[in-house]
């Protein structure tokens, strides 16, 4: 991976802060732009649809703060369902299952509505995730998937085009990915053809943040838009990329704001009117920089939950929720692109993947999926290796997260009998 010095000088600066802080007791979760005074009382009641529409950067498009990711499937009712409440931006992928399909019928009948909606999809195959079109694939492969996917939607056009998920392949060099001269070669002919509005790049691994694949993009000035892995256990490298794009005119669109969502005892706030996830999205959207925050809807109770956060201030009752969360979770979660870990790891594990694919099946309930990751890994580079090891990853982790264990209990739990 590449990395400049400003960069390691300026993630290092970044860090010793945020635990300086948290050692002198102040808040667990990272909110360096929100001074406490600044927290606001709980509004009386709760939108019912979306009540704020945010600038997707350069592109002279507005958003719904809160907008729709398919990543779960969802039928094109919920789909309808998040339409009319107002969500006019929805995120997708042909390996999301059969979620191109779902939003077709829903923009068939749309008919002449069709630019009501703004429609994100991926550069990748239509089978079951990770399908990604890594660098070295040639120019007319990216072109038929891209035809294929517009295809099954049901339009002659995508809002926002991406090149997904930079980084995630062991070895992969984000900034080559992103330098292709195939991809380019595609891109152009497909932009030309008008298949495509808005180019877009997202990320939730290393090769993103500190490898500098999306900062690489943002200064390309190609890319319209990003969409990282952004939370309120965010490592500050995602807070320094997110202030970097929205200053070139790059929208920014977060995703994963809820910190893996895992099942946190947060009894103590019940009846006081808001959730975990509402809280999340609040923080993300605290940022002025953020356009949206995607979250996965597959039932209408999701999307009603999901849009009671539009428009919403963050609140100091957010804050003591998420700091509940942040201490019983925080030396359970790996995040997104910090990668502090992998240089210790004698075996050049691929950690942060291995993480989010046991974050899949302990948090998402998405056990198959997890393991059917898992499994795709070439076997040397799965946490078998893990057992034996003298675990030259212990304390390796800034955030606390026991390395060594979490891999162990992670091969179990992946593994298939």
């Amino acid at each position: 991976m590449r990395k400049t010095e400003e960069t390691r000088s300026g993630r290092a600066i970044g860090r010793r802060a945020f635990f300086k802080a948290g050692a002198a007791g102040a808040p667990l979760i990272f909110v360096p732009h929100l001074a406490a005074a600044e927290a606001k009382a709980e509004p009386a009641g709760k939108p019912d649809k979306i009540m704020r529409f945010r600038p997707l950067g350069r592109t002279k498009l507005r958003a719904s703060d809160v907008s729709m990711g398919t990543g779960g499937d969802p039928t094109p009712q919920i789909i309808r369902y998040a339409i009319a409440k107002g969500i006019n931006y929805i995120d997708t992928a042909p390996d999301y299952g059969k979620a191109e399909e779902a939003i077709g019928e829903v923009l068939k009948e749309m008919k002449s509505k069709r630019d009501a909606v703004y429609i994100a999809s991926k550069m990748c195959e239509h089978k079951p995730y990770p399908a990604h079109l890594y660098t070295g694939t040639k120019a007319e492969v990216h072109i038929e998937m891209v035809e294929a996917s517009l295809k099954r939607l049901n339009t002659d056009y995508m809002d926002f085009l991406f090149v997904h998920a930079i980084g995630e392949k062991q070895g992969e060099d984000a900034i080559e990915r992103l330098d292709d001269p195939e991809l380019w070669k595609a891109l152009d002919a497909l932009k030309k053809a008008g298949k495509y509005r808005f180019l877009a790049v997202s990320s939730h691994s290393p090769g993103g943040f500190e490898g500098g694949g999306l900062k690489h993009a943002i200064d390309s000035k190609k890319f319209d838009l990003i969409m990282p892995s952004f939370s309120f256990l965010a490592d500050p490298a995602a807070v320094e990329i997110v202030r970097h794009a929205h200053k070139a005119g790059v929208a920014v669109v977060a995703m994963k704001t809820a910190a893996g969502g895992k099942n946190i005892d947060l009894s103590k706030f019940k009846g006081e009117g808001v959730t975990e996830s509402q809280a999340a999205l609040k923080w993300a959207l605290s940022f002025p920089e953020v356009s949206c925050a995607v979250r996965q809807m597959t039932t209408k109770g999701q999307v009603d939950e999901y849009v009671a956060a539009s428009g919403q201030a963050f609140t100091a009752l957010d804050a003591r929720i998420l700091e509940e969360y942040a201490r019983q979770a925080s030396a359970l979660h790996c995040r997104p692109g910090c990668g502090a870990c992998l240089a210790s790891c004698p075996r050049k594990l691929p950690i942060n993947d291995i993480l989010r694919y046991q974050m899949y099946f302990e948090d998402y309930g998405e056990e198959k999926h997890a393991m059917a990751k898992y499994a795709a890994l070439p076997p040397v580079s799965r946490a078998s290796a893990c057992a034996g090891c003298e675990a030259p990853c212990l304390g390796a982790c800034p955030y606390g997260v026991a390395v060594a264990e979490r891999m162990r209990l992670a091969h179990e739990q992946l593994s298939f009998a």
